[in-house]
């Protein structure tokens, strides 16, 4: 057995009995959940199993962050000692651009943990600063460093970030933008874009919002960097991915972590009120809990009088800043309709009239699709209407966080839909509603129907207080 790279434990499979390989896959093979349901769904679809170890005719293949877990079935502690040694090579800090910045307690205390594992996974509320503890971690490595983000927008945040505070050659690699690996100390790429450099000659790799990192692209390029020694993943949310796969996650950053608890960033932050709104007593007729999309359509996108409260909590709200949040395109555009004054971003934007618009966003209303989602910081926002529903527990906080950041004695409020026309909305908002509860217990339910529709369902259970 010998390891040759950071991302793989390589192990002759003459000095690993298939016993032991055998268990290894037992235990790191799994259906992820959405495939599960569908197995649930149709008993003789083919499922997608996904495993994390790989082999081929003379070798297995193990990711190192894993190291941890397996080492008393295939080294011992020798083990570790061997991956360790990968790191001995010379580090130089970078200087700081800013002499004057100074972290916050506990940024300096997560920095600390961070350098002393060497390998972690960092949980950090929207609001904490991530960015700016990565940057300062990287800055006292002084190594050359790859960072990768979900997004476009992230990497130009990202990058003024980095060049706020760190006083280092960084460049930016995405579409149309390439990036020279012999020149700069610090790339930010995406993940799409990073499989065109040198994966080889990163010593540090850090993945923003890394629960997105099971998506294949972006778990290749992980594994490509084979002497990245220093591993960083950074989220809000490092666990919850609705598929079940957040164990790549670990396998190929660290199974260690480093939180920051929401109790430390309280004062950096906006206070926030949620307002759930039940704006009809309509049902859906029956539509199958597999037929996902059409029921979303139909109750969500396609919804005339949900769509109607929508443009007037905007209209109410004319002269605030507002985040009108969709999770598909047709709803923006029909939004766009209905708000004729508001501007509409998505993944076709072009990359200047995103930038253009968030950078003057006071007393603007912008609709956006997922790409706003992760790593974009706009603290002028006070109203964020969650117009796209769902149940994502990783997705739903991280819309929350878009306005969370502190900006002079802004109240972030909340808007989201009760949507009783089928049993399945229903559930998602209830999860919702738990979800928004973990962020704050100022949430109220509002009866928004008109009155015929009121005096027609007196009982609804939402309607009571108590229910909440």
């Amino acid at each position: 057995m010998k390891v040759i790279e950071s991302s793989y434990i390589v192990v002759s499979k003459d000095s690993l009995s298939t016993t032991v390989w055998d268990q290894l896959l037992e235990k790191y093979t799994f259906i992820p959940r959405n495939q599960y349901f569908r197995q649930k769904a149709y008993p003789y679809a083919k499922v997608q199993k996904v495993c994390v170890l790989k082999s081929d005719l003379t070798h297995y293949y193990i990711p190192t962050g894993l190291a941890a877990e397996v080492k008393d079935l295939i080294g011992g502690a020798k083990l570790l000692e061997t991956i360790s040694s990968l790191r001995s090579f010379h580090k130089s800090e970078f200087r700081r651009a800013n002499s004057f910045f100074i972290l916050r307690d506990y940024q300096q205390e997560a920095v600390s943990k961070m350098l002393h594992k060497e390998r972690c996974l960092l949980a950090a509320p929207t609001g904490s600063g991530k960015t700016l503890i990565y940057t300062e971690v990287l800055r006292r490595l002084g190594l050359k460093t790859l960072i990768i983000v979900p997004t476009l927008s992230s990497i130009h945040q990202v990058f003024n970030t980095l060049k706020a505070h760190c006083d280092a050659y960084v460049s930016k690699n995405y579409g149309g933008h390439s990036a020279k690996n012999e020149t700069h100390n610090i790339c930010i790429s995406t993940p799409n874009s990073a499989t065109k450099l040198n994966l080889q000659a990163y010593r540090v790799l850090i993945a923003d919002e890394c629960h997105k990192l099971a998506a294949p692209v972006y778990t290749n390029t992980v594994a490509e960097c084979s002497n990245a020694w220093y591993r960083f993943g950074v989220s809000g949310t490092i666990k919850g991915r609705s598929d079940g796969l957040d164990k790549l996650v670990e396998a190929f950053i660290s199974t260690n972590k480093v939180t920051i608890n929401k109790e430390d960033i309280k004062e950096f932050i906006s206070p926030v009120k949620f307002t759930l709104g039940i704006y009809t007593s309509k049902q859906l007729e029956f539509i199958p809990d597999e037929a996902h999309p059409d029921l979303y359509r139909r109750g969500i996108v396609q919804n005339y009088e949900r769509n109607e409260c929508i443009s007037k909590l905007c209209k109410d709200y004319n002269g605030h800043s507002i985040l009108v949040f969709v999770k598909w395109v047709e709803h923006g555009k029909i939004l766009k309709e209905l708000l004729p004054y508001a501007s509409f971003l998505n993944a076709e934007t072009p990359l200047d009239a995103r930038e253009a618009i968030m950078k003057d966003w006071s007393g603007k209303t912008i609709i956006a699709t997922e790409i706003f989602n992760e790593s974009i910081d706009v603290p002028q926002i006070n109203v964020i209407i969650n117009a796209g529903g769902g149940s994502s527990e990783i997705g739903t906080p991280q819309l929350i966080g878009r306005g969370l950041r502190k900006y002079k004695d802004k109240i972030l409020l909340v808007y989201d839909f009760v949507d009783t026309l089928h049993p399945t909305l229903l559930k998602h908002s209830e999860y919702r509603l738990k979800l928004y509860k973990k962020i704050n217990n100022d949430l109220t339910v509002e009866d928004w129907r008109n009155s015929d529709e009121k005096s027609a369902d007196q009982e609804t259970e939402w309607s009571k207080e108590e229910s909440i």
